[in-house]
């Protein structure tokens, strides 16, 4: 499950409840966009105001670390091998 929490008031704005379990999840830089790693893709996916709708994915086994590179513009994506 997917949940975006508002640490100023405390409360859950957004959640989604994916079929595969996530294993890694990065914000974009910028707050629109996230990227989640499941066991046989990554997938990118906007974050908009009611929901999260994915856009675009890669077919990637077992990974299990992603991270957006400092200015947003790349992103990485690790797994065992």
């Amino acid at each position: 499950m997917i949940n975006i929490w508002n640490y100023k008031t405390m409360r859950l704005e957004i959640s989604m409840k994916p079929s595969d379990e996530p294993q890694a999840v990065a914000f974009h830089p910028s707050g629109f966009h996230i990227l989640v790693a499941f066991t046989d893709k990554v997938s990118m996916m906007n974050v908009l105001s009611s929901s999260i709708k994915e856009f675009n994915s890669v077919q990637m086994k077992l990974c299990k670390e992603v991270r957006f590179s400092h200015g947003g513009h790349l992103f990485a994506a690790g797994g065992s091998n």
